[in-house]
């Protein structure tokens, strides 16, 4: 989906409701989701991996280049004998006017996707590959670079790093920073879950400054542009870099993602209202009960459930089991830095 309506507004994937974390020793089987872009295995009660995605991404790209869909179009149409072979084999064609105005890298693109057989599916590695080589598009119609190897690196409509326009790190902000690597697991989880939940109006500048952080357009801030970033225009050593890194890189994988970035910035922003703590409460008190409970954040965490961190989270050894309720939530966030 496009942010906005406005002409070059940024693409967001949407709609995660079904989406889990995918363990490889796991076999998937339950089927969900969209009937026109199911997967054929999914389909037919088979068990399925992350290949299904692929063919997902085959289907979506179809419906752009082609303007059409390639098999069903809603769950009715199961009960078309011939249109569920079509999908269950894998036919569909390119034989109309509009396909004939695809380019070959385009044809090839969703063909690779959508082959009957998992294992015979592009990887998604396979499949970016593809289209940083030879289907990636150097300029739209106003002439604005959007290719990320030749010509500076920029990304669509932005400056590119260094470039006039640049938002740069003030103290504030470092503080900011420096600050929630301090703060209590509670304190970050609650900040995480406003990050996530947050209306995007408003939020611009920070999403520049996180693209301008990416000078490798990958979606994350590593270590070292986190470093570049930090080191332009004032003195600061390495061991507080890697220091405040690790205090942002809240899911430890690595890498800064933005909503982490955003969870870390917020308060020098000036974004963390009592208006925006409450909406953030009740999604955290999720059975309504009027005090965030062990319960609701065995359900918020999920997998990365682990009852000595619930424990800390709610005020280690002193926590109370019930749970905290509105007043002290509003302490720990507009309290002393906990």
């Amino acid at each position: 989906m496009f942010e906005t309506e406005e002409r070059g507004s940024r693409v967001k994937l949407i709609d995660f409701g079904l989406s889990a974390r995918y363990n490889k020793n796991e076999k998937m089987t339950k089927a969900c989701g969209t009937v026109y872009t199911a997967a054929p295995e999914v389909i037919t009660g088979k068990s399925y991996t992350t290949q299904t995605d692929i063919w997902s991404a085959g289907v979506c790209a179809y419906v752009l280049l082609g303007q059409d869909l390639p098999f069903l179009k809603d769950h009715e149409e199961l009960k078309d004998q011939a249109k569920f072979d079509r999908l269950v084999n894998a036919k569909y064609t390119f034989q109309t006017e509009r396909w004939g105005r695809i380019s070959k890298a385009g044809r090839e693109f969703v063909a690779f996707c959508l082959r009957k057989h998992p294992g015979s599916r592009w990887t998604a590695k396979e499949a970016l590959t593809h289209v940083d080589n030879k289907w990636r598009v150097l300029f739209d119609e106003d002439g604005v670079l959007i290719d990320k190897g030749k010509g500076g690196g920029g990304k669509a409509g932005t400056p590119s790093p260094g470039g006039r326009g640049r938002k740069r790190i003030n103290s504030v902000m470092l503080r900011s920073f420096e600050d929630f690597g301090g703060y209590s697991e509670m304190k970050k989880k609650v900040l995480m879950t406003m990050a996530h939940t947050m209306d995007k109006g408003g939020l611009e500048e920070l999403a520049q400054m996180f693209q301008d952080i990416d000078v490798n357009n990958e979606g994350t801030i590593t270590l070292v542009e986190l470093r570049d970033a930090l080191k332009e225009k004032r003195e600061i050593d390495m061991e507080k870099i890697e220091k405040i890194f690790k205090g942002i890189d809240y899911d430890r994988s690595g890498v800064i993602h933005y909503k982490e970035f955003l969870a870390a910035a917020m308060e020098s922003q000036g974004l963390v209202t009592q208006e925006r703590l409450l909406e953030a409460f009740d999604r955290m008190d999720s059975d309504n009960s009027g005090r965030i409970s062990k319960a609701n954040l065995k359900e918020l965490l999920g997998r990365d459930y682990d009852e000595e961190l619930v424990k800390q989270m709610l005020g280690g050894d002193e926590g109370k089991e019930e749970g905290i309720d509105y007043e002290a939530f509003l302490e720990l966030m507009f309290g002393a830095k906990k």
